[in-house]
């Protein structure tokens, strides 16, 4: 069945800078409105899913649910229906994000949504990266190359292969995901007892969205990423 190759993913940054994109000035002659109408069109149109938030993923894989990486989306909200005879199934409902496409691609937009788009937009303006780059303020440069994309790159994959590092970047793992303080005792020694494997093994997304974060803000801290506010 060629379903998988007619339908795309769409996840939750996507659809937010969507909505954001009524702050913006008109251009090309063509509103906000108008130009958040054509997006949401083209994304409707490819029959997309939206997927669960990848921190949120994140999290309840380190908890000890397996997260699939096989490139498809991965839906949240379903909700368990038994059919006359017995039968379990679930069901899943239009997303709030699809409703929302839907209803922007009629032109029809909420106050909300004209007041997410602003506080957005004022958000980003007032944005840069020395945030992160502060928070990164760990990294030294020891003779390894920091000045290309790939020495970062390196540098990251070094940190994350070497065994001795691995219950530190657990730790800095379960920093940077909403992880309730409540039980981030028991991701660590949920670890601890499958034998302290390697990070990657253990929780293989959440790592991908940690070495995706690491290499932003290594960049940032050698100034391989702008800090400039994206449009």
């Amino acid at each position: 069945m060629a379903w998988p190759l007619l339908s795309s993913d769409t996840d939750t940054p996507l659809f937010l800078e969507i909505r954001a994109d009524l702050a913006k000035s008109a251009r090309n002659r063509r509103t906000p409105q108008r130009e958040v109408a054509i997006l949401a069109k083209k994304v409707r149109g490819y029959a997309a899913s939206v997927n669960i938030d990848h921190y949120n993923m994140s999290v309840a894989e380190l908890l000890g649910n397996r997260v699939e990486m096989r490139c498809r989306p991965l839906i949240g909200g379903a909700r368990k229906v038994t059919t006359s005879d017995g039968r379990c199934g679930y069901f899943f409902d239009e997303p709030p994000e699809i409703r929302s496409l839907r209803h922007w691609t009629e032109g029809n937009f909420s106050d909300e949504d004209w007041k997410f788009a602003r506080l957005w937009r004022e958000s980003i303006a007032q944005s840069d990266l020395s945030e992160v780059q502060r928070a990164f303020g760990w990294i030294k440069d020891s003779g390894r190359d920091l000045t290309t994309l790939e020495g970062i790159l390196n540098l990251i994959d070094q940190t994350f292969g070497n065994a001795k590092l691995q219950h530190g970047l657990l730790q800095h793992l379960v920093d940077i995901m909403p992880v309730p303080k409540s039980i981030r005792l028991n991701v660590l020694s949920r670890w601890k007892q499958t034998g302290r494997p390697m990070v990657g093994i253990y929780a293989p997304y959440a790592t991908h969205v940690a070495r995706l974060d690491f290499f932003c803000g290594t960049g940032a801290r050698v100034n391989r990423c702008t800090q400039s506010a994206p449009d």
